[in-house]
């Protein structure tokens, strides 16, 4: 069939069928475009959505332990002690130690710094320790300090066959090389050498008889020790529902010759330094300065204040559970200081249900600063 159409409406007609030819175009192209829009988008939202995915805390300790340089260590079993050391180019040394306390457990403790003329400082003796200590029970009314330095109940003597007068129970011990992951094999008195070493004990925390129903905590200790840092990853399996008064997931004791200073890098951006009098004066057992909202502090002495140490937590859950003194600095005797990453409370406890587990991770770094000057204001005196 044949239309025949005048020229006024052809022309009418064309523009039609050209409008519908362009928004055809269009639409394809839109189309077409949508597609690509939409992809993006999805890509867009894919990214968004790694980007916002919430870092795990095995994904952010990995980051941190994933070194650049693996240092050189030494360290030689020497009876109850594992000597640890790194060297400096001119020869002076870095010294810490695993010590083994008379229950069998091996804890962090004794810095030292041997100077190139072979002069040694002691910063921290090897009879206290820089772990963590739980103040815990199966019961409201039988919880007392279990762990680190008090593996014990202060009973004294030496027979340890009794469980009921330890609550720590050793497991094993094991060294690697930090970098390879190759186990060592120690001999009493030789020096072994690493690249970086990382060492990783197994505990029990118990209460009573040492039988299943009385165990308490699951411990994992890993260490790395790498140059002037050491790292303490510590996994922790709760396995009886358990109570718990105010406990310490980090400490640090420092001698006041070294370490009456102390800077609390808080989380909202704040600083505070803290002075505590020197050697020969303290008001044992009063003297804290607690609330300090730090996951991060730095701790010198101003007669020596070239010699700088970093105590440092990355995971705030393992300071705040419902602690009442958040980081806090104890002026606790006339020698020394402590310094320690409260949990809990003092007035109430907090039961932890079986099955919970926590992963802990601290750091306790030393460095020389020779230029540093002390300030000329602090925001607190403790002690004084």
């Amino acid at each position: 069939m044949i239309f025949n159409i005048s020229e006024g409406f052809g022309r009418k007609v064309k523009k039609i069928i050209s409008t519908i030819l362009v928004l055809i175009i269009a639409s394809m192209a839109l189309f077409s475009c949508g597609e690509n829009t939409d992809n993006s988008g999805e890509q867009s939202l894919e990214s968004n959505t790694e980007e916002s995915k919430v870092e795990t805390l095995d994904e952010k300790y990995a980051k941190i332990l994933a070194f650049d340089t693996y240092h050189e260590m030494r360290v030689v079993k020497k009876g109850g002690y594992y000597n640890i050391s790194y060297v400096y180019d001119n020869g002076a040394e870095y010294q810490t130690q695993l010590t083994r306390k008379r229950w069998g457990t091996y804890i962090l403790g004794a810095y030292r710094y041997k100077d190139e003329n072979g002069k040694t400082l002691t910063f921290v003796t090897d009879s206290t320790d820089c772990e963590n200590v739980y103040n815990c029970g199966l019961s409201a009314g039988n919880t007392t300090f279990r762990g680190g330095n008090h593996g014990d109940y202060g009973v004294g003597g030496t027979d340890m066959n009794d469980d009921t007068k330890v609550n720590d129970r050793f497991t094993d011990l094991t060294f690697y090389d930090a970098k390879t992951k190759n186990p060592l094999t120690l001999e009493e008195g030789k020096v072994c050498t690493a690249q970086g070493l990382y060492v990783v004990e197994h505990t029990r925390i118990y209460e009573g008889e040492y039988k299943e129903e009385n165990i308490i905590m699951e411990m994992e200790r890993q260490y790395i020790f790498n140059g002037e840092d050491i790292f303490l990853e510590c996994n922790i399996d709760v396995v009886h529902d358990t109570y718990f008064y105010t406990s310490y997931s980090t400490m640090f004791p420092i001698s006041k010759a070294y370490g009456n200073m102390a800077k609390f890098y808080n989380q909202d951006g704040t600083e505070k330094t803290v002075q505590t009098p020197l050697v020969g004066k303290s008001n044992f057992g009063s003297n804290f300065s607690d609330n300090n909202d730090a996951l991060k502090v730095e701790i010198w002495g101003e007669k020596n204040p070239q010699y700088h140490f970093i105590i440092e937590i990355y995971s705030a859950e393992q300071m705040q559970i419902k602690s009442q003194f958040k980081t806090r600095l104890w002026d606790m005797s006339p020698s020394q200081n402590k310094l320690y990453f409260s949990m809990f409370r003092t007035n109430a406890p907090t039961v932890i249900k079986a099955g919970t587990h926590w992963d802990t991770l601290a750091r306790w770094s030393f460095s020389l600063q020779p230029d540093f000057v002390n300030p000329d204001e602090v925001d607190q005196k403790l002690g004084f």
